[in-house]
């Protein structure tokens, strides 16, 4: 277990020789006494034997004042005590030498709230032993007359600053007077200190200053908020208590003062309070987002533009995420997707430094699952829906001549048993009057898309040569408006092979379900993106018609329509405006036969089906 040692001599304090009524000096006792558990600091220190020269110790400096007029040798016992009562001393002869008396006013330094013993007749000069008889009041304090010619000066409680007072001496019968003056120094009953608080950044701190804080005059202390703090709020109490909410996301230094207030001394300081705010990291805010298809060979690029930070944004990295696995290579702003990628999920991380030196990461939402590149369908060509043999027999097609014109008017053999049409010239053709009523066109029986995605399209050789691709047309027959035109102006187009109206509307629907099948089969993955061509000539004398088809797009939309042709028949119309350079001649078979030769068309066996 630890002991306490006593304090020890550092340093002796020599023997002192002295002039009578010398000036007052001071001996420092700190440089003379020292203790190993707490150096001098701690050391109270005190003096004894003084009878005749006055000592007065304050914060461990002894000041030696002479008694007036006195002379002689006097051994002074200064001690040091340490605060478990150990004490050390040692002893020093003072030797007063004798002077002429010489009548003086003195002056006397008196610490604040010490009673001070004044030799008054020490710098007086006397033939005889002088007796002070009387002295006056002072006004801060109070004065008594010793035996030994000395007055003890005790200065009023908390009391700093000049006083005076008179004595007055008698000798040898003869009564003279004298005064004194007197300095009280400051010795503060209150001791406060500058307070220092730390705490983290967005937390509150509660504290009190009064814990530094302490006075010798058995007062109370009464605190006042002096000013206020720049970044943040505070409330401050009269027993020095505080709470300090630093405003938002604020880091550094901030500080405040207070008046500390000794109500009983009055004495009353100014001191500081310094508060540190450590910063804290303030996450980013905000997600980088991918824009672009996730679709094999395209491109996906990061926005950057929602990302936020308190701190100060940095330079942005970036790294490419696999279904949450980093992509060797993959840190630019920018990413292409490659081989490896259809069936994962892509996403971005997006990094950067603040600038407190945070390093901060955000990761983009994952996008959807990448399609794989597309692959080419073989489509099938169809083969010529008919062939120039199919033509029926027994109906001609004359060329015509340049003297007879190119339509012709329709008569009709009146015998059922023989339905034929004889042709003569038209001199008012009347193609609406031919027409009659046009229905409008529904739109909503076109054909739709059932495809996901959507083909590059590829070029498809034509079906049969000599025929020009034609790009598809809606027409709105209702509101056509149709004009008068030149025959001769309109190239004739060269016919292919004829059909009757019933085998060809079975064929097209025939042509139709292969169509839809075909659809099917590649399970509605991709959009057909072939073109198609239609060559259309028609005879009036025959009331056959030739089409040549090509798969695709335009076939899909020419199958929409098909209702439409069953609201009219178009040969009247077609034949009249297309046919130049022929001429129908009487048909040999009735007009059921001739129907029934159009309906087995599409019968043919070279025509392309799908089983």
């Amino acid at each position: 277990t630890a002991q306490n040692d006593a304090p020890t001599i550092e340093a002796m304090i020599s023997d002192q020789r002295l002039s009578e009524d010398f000036s007052s000096y001071s001996i420092d006792l700190k440089a003379a006494f020292t203790d190993v558990e707490t150096g001098d600091a701690e050391l109270s220190y005190a003096v004894t034997g003084n009878s005749n020269i006055g000592v007065s110790i304050v914060n461990g400096v002894a000041t030696i004042t002479p008694i007036a007029d006195w002379n002689g040798s006097e051994i002074l016992t200064f001690s040091a005590s340490d605060q478990g009562g150990l004490s050390v001393g040692q002893e020093v002869v003072f030797e007063v030498a004798a002077v002429e008396d010489i009548v003086a006013d003195s002056s006397v330094q008196v610490v604040e709230d010490t009673p001070t013993l004044i030799g008054v007749v020490a710098n007086d000069s006397f033939e005889n032993t002088p007796t002070v008889t009387s002295v006056s009041a002072p006004n801060h304090g109070t004065v008594v007359i010793n035996g030994d010619n000395t007055l003890a000066y005790t200065p009023a409680a908390n009391y700093t600053g000049a006083d005076s007072f008179t004595y007055t001496v008698t000798s040898g019968g003869l009564t003279e007077t004298a005064s004194v003056q007197i300095t009280v120094t400051e010795v503060a009953d209150l001791s406060a200190m500058d307070d220092i608080f730390s705490l983290e950044e967005d937390t509150q701190l509660s504290g009190s200053v009064a814990v530094n804080d302490t006075t010798t005059s058995g007062g109370v202390l009464s605190y006042a908020l002096d000013s206020v703090v720049a970044q943040g709020t505070l409330v401050f109490g009269s027993d020095g208590g505080f709470t300090y909410t630093p405003a938002l996301n604020f880091n550094g230094a901030e500080s405040f003062s207070y008046r500390v207030t000794d109500n009983d001394s009055g004495e009353s300081f100014t001191r500081t309070v310094t508060l540190t705010v450590n910063q804290m990291n303030d996450a980013a805010t905000g997600l980088p987002v991918i824009a672009g298809i996730p679709i094999h060979g395209e491109v996906l690029s990061v926005d950057t533009s929602a990302i936020q930070d308190i701190d100060g944004l940095g330079r942005f990295s970036f790294q490419w995420l696999r279904d949450g696995v980093a992509i060797q290579g993959a840190t630019d702003s920018s990413y292409q997707l490659g081989g490896s990628d259809p069936g994962s999920r892509i996403s971005v991380q997006v990094y950067f430094t603040d600038a407190a030196g945070n390093t901060e990461s955000v990761n983009s939402a994952q996008t959807k699952t990448v399609i794989p590149p597309f692959e080419p369908v073989d489509i099938p060509q169809v083969a010529d829906p008919v062939s120039d043999t199919d033509i029926h027999e027994e109906s001609e097609i004359d060329e015509a001549s340049e003297d007879e014109p190119l339509a012709e008017a329709q008569e009709v053999n009146e015998d059922p048993d023989e339905a034929q049409t004889e042709a003569g010239p038209v001199e008012d053709f009347d193609i609406a009057a031919m027409v009659g009523e046009i229905q409008p066109l529904d739109r909503s029986e076109t054909v739709a898309n059932t495809a996901d995605q959507e083909l590059q399209r590829r070029g498809i050789n034509p079906v049969s040569s000599g025929l020009t691709p034609l790009q598809p047309r809606w027409l709105d027959l209702k509101n056509l408006d149709i004009q008068s035109f030149e025959l001769h102006q309109v190239k004739p187009i060269e016919m292919g092979s004829v059909m009757d109206n019933a085998n060809f509307l079975e064929g097209l629907e025939r042509v139709g379900r292969d169509l839809d099948d075909e659809a099917q089969r590649v399970e509605a993955s991709y959009k057909i993106g072939t073109e198609a061509a239609v060559g259309v000539t028609l005879s009036l004398s025959a009331g056959v018609v030739s089409w040549v088809l090509r798969t695709g797009s335009l076939m899909a939309s020419f199958m929409s329509v098909v209702p439409m042709w069953k609201q009219f028949d178009p040969l009247p119309i077609l034949g009249a405006g297309l046919v130049k350079g022929y001429k129908r001649v009487k048909s040999k078979v009735g007009a059921e036969e001739e129907d029934s030769k159009v309906e087995g068309l599409f019968d043919q066996d070279d025509f392309p089906r799908k089983e």
